[in-house]
C-alpha cells in the first residue's frame, strides 16, 4: 500500500470539460480506448474504496465550503455502500456529443441502479430480482464491486445477493448504456443482456460485501466474498470458485467485508471478522488455508437486535516497523468499543477501550497528525447516551486519542450508528480532513485538530450508507454521495463569452459615445452575490479601465453596462473580467474573462454604386444573355447608391455615360446615414444611330470627387450591353393557351389577338379540346420588338378578361389561358364512399370519404377529425386520423380521403358501444364555406384469451421439496370468460391439482400454479402432459406442454485414495486425500465423509451440498505407530442421509504395508589383492533396509565356494545390525581361507533369513603365503 498525498488524489479528477477520457468513444464512433485491467479514473471500486478499507476520498481541486444537497433521488438505498467509476467507455452516444460519465452504483431492494453523477438521472438499471422469474425473492444488501476483468476498458459491476438463507448469487454485469437527445435509455431485460457470468455459492450474502485483489501475483484480481457458510475466492473473469474456507455459521451471523493485507510482494492474506455466540472472531487466511484465528468475548450486555455488518479490519502503516499492520474494531466489550492493532503476522501491538459507546463503524486510515505514520478515525454511539455520537482520532503508533468530538442527535435511535468516516481535503488547504454521516446530519471536521468545519442538517432523508467522496458531478468541488443523495459545495460558475459582449452602435465610429454591455452568466445552480465586473479598452498597446460594475446578484444571467467613447480609429480590444479578485469560489475560475475586438471606424462617408439593374421596355430585367436592350425603346437603369462609411453623406452627385457621352447628370440633397441606401431610376432611349448596337454604360457617383470619402476607388459601375434591332424579318412569336368555362375547356370559342400598334387582328377558334394557338408573324405587316398585343375570348354573352402583353422574339412565345366569366362561387361537399361500420379490440378500421369542390372557383380546404366519442363521451385511448389534411381543389375536382379509427384495449372497448367521429372540411379562402359529417361505428363483441407458460419444465429430486408449474392466463378480449383447464397425459397422475375452472374479466390476468406430488419414477425419466384451457361457450382453446424430469444425486469417488508420500515409512506423518464427485443429475444435500486406517477413524467431516457434476477434495493426516499391513478405506455418506442412484459405489480403499526388508547390496574386499591361505582377510558387506519399518537384530550371512560340482559352504557369519527404513550401512567380516587350491576362485555371499534376501559373488586370487 502506498500512501498518497491529497494533492496527488486531486490529479485523478483533473479532466478538461471538453476532453475525452481514455477509452471514451469519439463523436464519429471511433475506438473505445486501450484495454487495461485498472479502472479508469475516477474510481471508487469497492466498499471502503480499496481492499484495505482505508476510506480515503478521491480528492478534488476544491473542497466543500458551503455544503448543500446538489440532487437526490427517490430510491431507498439498501446496499451498505455505493461505488463509483468511469463508465464513459460503456456509453454509445446516439446523436449526442460525447461527455464523461462518472457512474454511481448501488442497490435498492431488487434493483441495481447506475446513476449519472452529474445529474442524478438513472443511466442504467438491472432488475436482478426478476432474473429467476419470481418477483420479490431477491434483495441487495451488499455493496457492489467495480472491475475490468477482461481488460477491454469497459467498467463491469459485480453484485452478490442472497436467493435465500441457503444460497446466494454472484453476478458480473457489463452495462451497455445509450445516451440520446431524450436522455438515457437501456433495455428492460438489461439484467440478462449485460450479464457476463454468474455463480451460485452456499450461504447468505447479507452482511459481507465483496472486494477484489490479486492474491497470488498472477496479474489478475480475485473476488473475495463471505457468506455465513464460507469465505470464497472467485475467478473474476469466469466466476469459478478458486478456493473456499468453510465457516458453517447459522444464517443471520454478522460478518465484515473481507480485507486484503500484503504479507510480502507476492503473498496477500485475507482477513474476515464475524460475531457468533456473543464472541468476536477474526480469521486470517492464505489462499483458503487458515493461518490463525482470534476470538474475543463481547461480555455483558450481549449484542442483540443489530443488523449491521461487523466493522471491517483496516490496513495501514501505523508503526515504525517494516511491514504493515491492521486494526480491528470490536463493537462492544462489556458495552464499550475496543480497538486492537495487530502486525501482519497477527501479533498484538496495542489495544484501547473507548468508554461510553459501541461502534459499528469501519475506521478510516490517514496520517492526520503529520508524524509520517497512519492514524485511525472511527465513531461510536452510546448505550447510555443515545442522543450523541463520538468521532475519535487515534494515534496509529500508540492508540492514544489525538482528539475526540461529540455530536448530539436531535432524533436518535438507540441502535443507529454513525457511518464509516471518509478522509479527504474538505477545507481546501491540501491536508486531510474527515466527514461522516449521522441519521440527520453530515459533519465535517478538520483532520489535524478535529475542529468543526461545518454541519449540514436535515437532508431530504436520513443518510445511513457508507459515503463516498470525490469529484462526482464534474464541477471542480468535492462531492459526497450516500443513500441516493449528492452533497456538494454551493455551485457558482460565473462566465462571460466574447459573443455576449455588445456595443450599442454598429459600426462603432471614433469619438461617438456608445453603451458597452456584457452578459454575465452563472452556470452553477447557486446564486452569486456582489459580483464585480471590470471593463478594459486596449488600443495601440495602451489599456484603459473603462469602469467597474457591481451586480447585486446573478442567478442565471445579468447584464452589466456602462457608457464609453472610443478614441482613435482602428482595432480596439474590449476585455471583460468577472470577479477580478477571485472573491467568489467557483467551479471554474478559468472562464471569467472574455475579449471582443471592436473595429472603430474613422468618421467619413464612403459612397459607392452598390447595384445597377437595367430593365427592358416591358419591365423585364436585361441579363445580356436571354434578354437585351431593344433599338429605339425607352429603357430604365435602376441605380442603388450606398454609404459604406461611418458618417452621413448629404450631397449625392451622380452621372451616367453611354459610349463616353453624358446622358444623365444630377446632384441630390439627400441624407444617407452610415449603411444607408439611396435609389434613383434613370430612363434612357437606345439610340443606335448615335451609339451603334454595342453600348458601354458607365454610372459614377461623385464623379468630380467633391465629397471627402474613405475610398474614391469604388464609385463607378461599368457594363457593356448588346442591342437587338427593333424589326427582325422572319422572327416568330408563338401564342397559345386554353379557353375555360368553369372547370372545363370549351371548344368553338372565338379568340381575338390584336396588335395595338398596327391594329392588325388575328381571329381564331378553339379546338374541340378548348385549345388555341397562333404565330404573331402572321400579323399583317408582322410585329416589331416590344409591340403590345391584346388577347380576348368571346362566347355569346360571356367574355374573358382582356390580356395585354409585350412581345419580343427572343422570348419565343407565351401561354395565355383565358376563362369565360360568370358569377364566381365556392362550395364544398363531404360524403362517405365506403368502409367499415364496426370495430373490434385494439384494431384500426378505415372509412373512405370524398371531398368535392362543386363551385367554379379553386378552393383550399382544411380537413379535421374530432376525437372519437364513446357513447357520447370522449373515448379514452381512441384515436382518429386522416390520410390528408390540407387540399387544393380546382372547380369540380374531388379527392378520396381515408379516415382511420383505432380502438384501445379491451377495458376501454365495451361490446355494443357506439363510437362516433365528426369530420369537418373548411375552405380557407372564404369564411363560411364548409361541410361536416358524423361517422358512427359499433364495437363488436370480441372474445379472446392468452395462455403463456411461466415455468413449464421442472426437475423432481426426492431429496428436495416438490416442484410446481406456473402459467399465466389473460383475457385480452372485451367479454368475461369462464375458463376450464386440465392436464392430460402421463404427467397428470403426479399432480395435486390437474384440473379446475376460473373466471376472467376483460383485461384481467392471473398466474396459475400446478403442484406436483410424490412419484416413483426412475432417474432420467421425463413425464409430459398437455395443459389445455377452454373458454366455455366461445369455442376458444389454448394448450401448452408441461414437462417433469426426474433427477437424483449419485455420490462416489474420483480416483482412489491418494497417499502423500506415496511410499511412507513407519512413524512418518501421512496425508490421506480423496476426491468426492456427484455423478448424478441433481445436487445433493449435506453429507458426511469418513476415512478409516484399519479400525481407526481418522476423518469424519460434514460437507455442504454438492452440485451435479461437482467435486470436492478432502484430506487428513495420520501417523502409523506399529508395523503391519493397513487397509485405508474412505466412505461417502456412510449414514445414508442422501437418497442416491447407486448406494454401492460409496467407498474406496488402498492397502499399505509397513514392514522392514533387509537386502544384501554389495560384497567387496577391503583391499584388492590376492588372498593368502591360512591368513584372515577383511571383507566389506553392505546391507540396506528397503522396507518401510526399522530393523534391529541379527542377520545370517553364508559364504559359498562355487565349483564344478556345485557350491560348498565355506563359513557362516552372524552380524548384529540396526537399520532404519531406507537406511544403508556397511559392515566388516573376517574370513581365513583353508583347503583351497591356488589360483582364481569364485565365492558367493548370501543373506538368509525371513524377510531378508540378496547375494553377491566375488572373484578371488588364492596364493600360499611366502615360505609356505
Amino acid at each position: 500500500m502506498k500512501k498518497a498525498a491529497i494533492s496527488s488524489l486531486v490529479l485523478l479528477m483533473l479532466l478538461s470539460p471538453g476532453a475525452l477520457l481514455p477509452g471514451m468513444p469519439s463523436p464519429d464512433g471511433g475506438e473505445r480506448g486501450v484495454a487495461t485491467r485498472e479502472l479508469l479514473p475516477p474510481s471508487w471500486p469497492m466498499i471502503g474504496r480499496d481492499p484495505h478499507h482505508t476510506g480515503r476520498g478521491l480528492g478534488s481541486p476544491e473542497g466543500i465550503y458551503a455544503p448543500y444537497v446538489r440532487w437526490n433521488t427517490s430510491f431507498t438505498q439498501t446496499s451498505y455502500g455505493a461505488v463509483m467509476g468511469n463508465f464513459t467507455p460503456n456509453v454509445y452516444f446516439n446523436s449526442t456529443s460525447p461527455r464523461p460519465l462518472t457512474g454511481l452504483v448501488f442497490t435498492s431492494a431488487g434493483t441495481l441502479y447506475l446513476l449519472d453523477g452529474s445529474s442524478g438521472e438513472v443511466a442504467w438499471a438491472a432488475d436482478f430480482d426478476s432474473s429467476d422469474g419470481i418477483a420479490g425473492d431477491d434483495f441487495g444488501w451488499t455493496c457492489p464491486l467495480l472491475q475490468d476483468s477482461d481488460g477491454d476498458g469497459r467498467t463491469e459491476v459485480l453484485l452478490a445477493y442472497p436467493n435465500n438463507t441457503a444460497s446466494s448469487r454472484v453476478v458480473l454485469y457489463e452495462p451497455s448504456l445509450e445516451r440520446t437527445p431524450g436522455g438515457w435509455v437501456w433495455p428492460q431485460d438489461s439484467f440478462r443482456r449485460a450479464e457476463v457470468w454468474n455463480a451460485t455459492i452456499p450461504g447468505e450474502a447479507r452482511y459481507s460485501s465483496p472486494v477484489a485483489e490479486d492474491l497470488n501475483a498472477d496479474g489478475y484480481d480475485e473476488v473475495v466474498i463471505a457468506t455465513n457458510q464460507a469465505v470464497f475466492a472467485i475467478n473474476s473473469t469466469g466466476g469459478e470458485i478458486l478456493w473456499r474456507y468453510n465457516l458453517s455459521l447459522p444464517a443471520g451471523t454478522l460478518l465484515s467485508a473481507p480485507t486484503i493485507i500484503e504479507f510480502n510482494s507476492r503473498v496477500k492474506d485475507v482477513l474476515l471478522a464475524y460475531i457468533y455466540s456473543n464472541t468476536y472472531n477474526l480469521v486470517a487466511l492464505r489462499w483458503g488455508t487458515l493461518l490463525y484465528r482470534k476470538s474475543i468475548p463481547l461480555g455483558i450486555p450481549p449484542l442483540v437486535g443489530v443488523n449491521f455488518p461487523v466493522p471491517s479490519p483496516v490496513v495501514g502503516d501505523f508503526t515504525r516497523s517494516s511491514g504493515y499492520e491492521y486494526a480491528v474494531v470490536i463493537p462492544t466489550v462489556n458495552a464499550n468499543a475496543r480497538v486492537y492493532l495487530y502486525t501482519v503476522a497477527g501479533a498484538e501491538v496495542w489495544n484501547v477501550t473507548l468508554t461510553g459507546g459501541i461502534s459499528f463503524s469501519t475506521p478510516a486510515v490517514e496520517d492526520l497528525n503529520r508524524d509520517g505514520w497512519d492514524d485511525l478515525l472511527l465513531s461510536t454511539s452510546g448505550f447510555d447516551q443515545a442522543l450523541s455520537a463520538r468521532m475519535y482520532c487515534l494515534s496509529g503508533l500508540t492508540g492514544e486519542a489525538i482528539w475526540r468530538r461529540v455530536k448530539t442527535l436531535s432524533s436518535p435511535t438507540l441502535l443507529t450508528f454513525p457511518s464509516p468516516p471518509v478522509v479527504d481535503d474538505i477545507d481546501g488547504n491540501g491536508r486531510p480532513d474527515v466527514v461522516f454521516l449521522l441519521r440527520e446530519v453530515l459533519v465535517a471536521l478538520e483532520g489535524e485538530s478535529g475542529a468543526y468545519l461545518w454541519n449540514l442538517t436535515s437532508p431530504p432523508r436520513d443518510l445511513r450508507g457508507a459515503p463516498i467522496a470525490g469529484e462526482i458531478n464534474g464541477k471542480v468541488f468535492l462531492d459526497i454521495f450516500s443513500d441516493g443523495t449528492l452533497i456538494s459545495n454551493e455551485l457558482v460558475d460565473l462566465t462571460v463569452r466574447p459573443q455576449e459582449i455588445y456595443v450599442s452602435a454598429d459600426p462603432v465610429v471614433e469619438g461617438s459615445e456608445v453603451i458597452v454591455s456584457a452578459i454575465v452568466r452563472n452556470l452553477g445552480p447557486s446564486v452569486a452575490r456582489g459580483v464585480v465586473v471590470e471593463f478594459h479598452d486596449t488600443w495601440e498597446g495602451n489599456t484603459s479601465l473603462m469602469g467597474r460594475v457591481v451586480l447585486q446578484s446573478v442567478e442565471e444571467s445579468q447584464q452589466a453596462s456602462l457608457q464609453w467613447t472610443f478614441e482613435g480609429a482602428g482595432t480596439h480590444t474590449v476585455t471583460v473580467i468577472v470577479d477580478p479578485e477571485n472573491a467568489i469560489k467557483e467551479t471554474d475560475e478559468s472562464n471569467n474573462q472574455a475579449m471582443r475586438w471592436i473595429d472603430v471606424k474613422p468618421s467619413f462617408p464612403d459612397l459607392t454604386v452598390e447595384r445597377v439593374i437595367l430593365y427592358r421596355g416591358d419591365g423585364a430585367v436585361v441579363d445580356g444573355e436571354e434578354r437585351h436592350l431593344v433599338e429605339g425603346e425607352t429603357s430604365l437603369a435602376n441605380v442603388t447608391v450606398a454609404n459604406r462609411g461611418f458618417k452621413k453623406a448629404q450631397v449625392i452627385p451622380i452621372s451616367m455615360y453611354i459610349n463616353g457621352e453624358v446622358v444623365f447628370s444630377d446632384s441630390y440633397l439627400q441624407d444617407i446615414p452610415p449603411g444607408g441606401l439611396f435609389n434613383i431610376s434613370i430612363p434612357f432611349t437606345v439610340d443606335t444611330a448615335r451609339w451603334g448596337y454595342e453600348l458601354r454604360i458607365n454610372i459614377t457617383v461623385d464623379p468630380s470627387d467633391a465629397v471627402q470619402e474613405l475610398s474614391e476607388s469604388n464609385n463607378t459601375y461599368l457594363t457593356t450591353q448588346q442591342v437587338i434591332p427593333s424589326y427582325n424579318p422572319g422572327a416568330h412569336y408563338f401564342l397559345e393557351g386554353y379557353v375555360y368555362h368553369g372547370a372545363s375547356a370549351v371548344g368553338g370559342v372565338r379568340v381575338e389577338v390584336k396588335n395595338l400598334r398596327s391594329g392588325s387582328i388575328i381571329a381564331l377558334y378553339t379546338s374541340s379540346e378548348g385549345r388555341y394557338s397562333t404565330d404573331l408573324a402572321t400579323f399583317e405587316g408582322g410585329f416589331r420588338e416590344g409591340d403590345e398585343v391584346s388577347i380576348q375570348a368571346r362566347e355569346g354573352g360571356l367574355r374573358s378578361e382582356e390580356v395585354v402583353i409585350r412581345v419580343y422574339s427572343e422570348d419565343v412565345g407565351r401561354v395565355v389561358n383565358l376563362t369565360l366569366k360568370e358569377v364566381p362561387f365556392r362550395e364544398i361537399q363531404l360524403t362517405i364512399s365506403g368502409g367499415n361500420d364496426t370495430v373490434g379490440v385494439n384494431e384500426t378500421v378505415t372509412v373512405a370519404l370524398t371531398v368535392r369542390n362543386s363551385g367554379n372557383l379553386p378552393a383550399n380546404v382544411t380537413l379535421q377529425a374530432d376525437h372519437p366519442l364513446l357513447d357520447g363521451e370522449p373515448g379514452d385511448g381512441w384515436e382518429a386520423s386522416l390520410s390528408e389534411e390540407e387540399l387544393h381543389l380546382d372547380p369540380s375536382e374531388e379527392r378520396l380521403i381515408i379516415l382511420s379509427i383505432t380502438s384501445p384495449t379491451a377495458e376501454r372497448c365495451p361490446p355494443g358501444a357506439e363510437v362516433s367521429v365528426r369530420v369537418s372540411a373548411l375552405c380557407t379562402d372564404e369564411e363560411g364555406v364548409e361541410a361536416h359529417l358524423t361517422l358512427n361505428l359499433t364495437v363488436r363483441r370480441v372474445p379472446g384469451f392468452e395462455l403463456k407458460g411461466l415455468k413449464t419444465s421442472v426437475n423432481y429430486d426426492p431429496n428436495l421439496p416438490r416442484p410446481s408449474f406456473s402459467v399465466s392466463l389473460k383475457n385480452w378480449g372485451n367479454v368475461p370468460l369462464r375458463l376450464h383447464w386440465n392436464v392430460s397425459g402421463a404427467l397428470s397422475d403426479y399432480l395435486v391439482n390437474s384440473e379446475g375452472s376460473l373466471s376472467l374479466s376483460p383485461a384481467e390476468a392471473i398466474t396459475l400454479y400446478i403442484n406436483t406430488t410424490t412419484t416413483k419414477a426412475l432417474p432420467g425419466d421425463e413425464l409430459l402432459g398437455v395443459l389445455s384451457a377452454v373458454a366455455s361457450g366461445e369455442g376458444l382453446e389454448k394448450s401448452l406442454v408441461l414437462s417433469m424430469k426426474f433427477v437424483i444425486p449419485d455420490l462416489t469417488f474420483e480416483g482412489g485414495v491418494l497417499l502423500t508420500p506415496s511410499h511412507p515409512i513407519l512413524g512418518e506423518e501421512i496425508t490421506v486425500e480423496v476426491t468426492v464427485v456427484n455423478r448424478g443429475s441433481s445436487p445433493s444435500s449435506d453429507f458426511y465423509l469418513s476415512i478409516y486406517a484399519g479400525s481407526q477413524n481418522i476423518l469424519r467431516e460434514r460437507i455442504d451440498h454438492l452440485m451435479a457434476g461437482g467435486k470436492i477434495s478432502k484430506g487428513t493426516t495420520w501417523k502409523p505407530v506399529a508395523e503391519g499391513t493397513y487397509q485405508i478405506i474412505a466412505y461417502v455418506d456412510p449414514d445414508g442421509d442422501v437418497i442416491e442412484l447407486d448406494e454401492e459405489n460409496n467407498y474406496v480403499n488402498v492397502t499399505l504395508n509397513l514392514e522392514p526388508k533387509v537386502v544384501l547390496k554389495r560384497f567387496d574386499q577391503a583391499s584388492v589383492r590376492p588372498v593368502l591361505l591360512g591368513r584372515g582377510e577383511i571383507f566389506i558387506v553392505t546391507l540396506k533396509n528397503e522396507g518401510s519399518a526399522p530393523y534391529s537384530g541379527e542377520v545370517t550371512l553364508r559364504l559359498y565356494l562355487q565349483g564344478e560340482g556345485g557350491e560348498r559352504l565355506l563359513q557362516t557369519f552372524t552380524l548384529s545390525v540396526l537399520l532404519n527404513a531406507t537406511e544403508e550401512k556397511s559392515y566388516e567380516i573376517v574370513w581365513t581361507p583353508q583347503d583351497l587350491k591356488e589360483g582364481e576362485v569364485t565365492v558367493i555371499l548370501r543373506l538368509e533369513g525371513e524377510g531378508m534376501s540378496g547375494s553377491s559373488s566375488l572373484l578371488l586370487v588364492v596364493k600360499s603365503p611366502p615360505g609356505g
